[in-house]
């Protein structure tokens, strides 16, 4: 089992790889997502070694989440937010990189979900971030959009899953106890 400042570095390095590259690949337009990525470091931070108990339904309410975020970027990509979104910071996304930061953070997230299971503990790291970042920072992003413009921006019809989702996850997130360590292959 890694100590809580093991994990602490692990989850800075994860961090640090996830910023720099979504940063170099998306640019300027992801900062929302820079600053959920490092709020969602500083809560589990905390507590590192903060465990899910058995049946304690948060499994559950990410995988729901994952599934409406899936259609999320399906909305996203087939109503113009890989143009639409960045212009407001100067430039657009191509499609292919859209689709493709798209799909490495579902699976990342997808994978946080079988950690979760297992009480990974750097899976809560993700999934503090998938709550923070892809649920209540672009929840609130796009309605925000569609308000300031007094009409639809893309992704505006499941954002509000989004939120929703997002501020589920955190409230479960937040209420999940702090259970001693296990030993691996110990009964």
């Amino acid at each position: 089992m890694a100590t809580i400042l093991q994990l602490r570095i692990l989850g800075a390095i994860f961090l640090l790889v996830a910023a720099t590259c979504t940063l170099l690949a998306m640019g300027r337009a992801t900062i929302g997502l820079l600053v959920a990525m490092l709020a969602a470091f500083l809560i589990w931070a905390r507590e590192p070694s903060r465990r899910i108990p058995p049946g304690h339904g948060l499994v559950v309410t990410y995988a729901l989440a994952w599934g409406v975020m899936c259609l999320h970027c399906a909305e996203e990509y087939l109503t113009g937010f890989p143009q639409q979104f960045p212009r407001w910071f100067g430039y657009e996304w191509k499609n292919s990189a859209f689709l493709t930061f798209n799909l490495v953070w579902l699976l990342i997230f997808g994978a946080a979900a079988f950690g979760l299971a297992r009480s990974v503990p750097l899976a809560l790291l993700v999934a503090w971030f998938f709550a923070l970042g892809a649920g209540i920072v672009n929840g609130v992003g796009h309605l925000l959009l569609s308000l300031a413009l007094n009409r639809y921006f893309p992704g505006l019809l499941t954002a509000p899953f989004c939120l929703g989702f997002g501020l589920l996850l955190a409230r479960q997130l937040s209420r999940c106890p702090i259970l001693p360590p296990t030993r691996r292959g110990r009964k």
